[in-house]
């Protein structure tokens, strides 16, 4: 059974980990030229 502390911070990083495997998705896709709103769009899908 996790403590509170622990389990914030395993959140936090799943969703860390969520953000980064989405980041990397979209840099293997060379047809996407990465802009700002792409990044921000894609942080925000990760973290609702």
């Amino acid at each position: 059974m996790l403590n509170p502390e622990e389990d914030r911070i395993n959140d936090v990083a799943n969703r860390v980990h969520t953000v980064l495997q989405s980041l990397f998705s979209i840099l293997q896709k060379p047809e996407y030229v990465i802009n700002e709103l792409q990044i921000r769009r894609v942080l925000a899908e990760s973290l609702a």
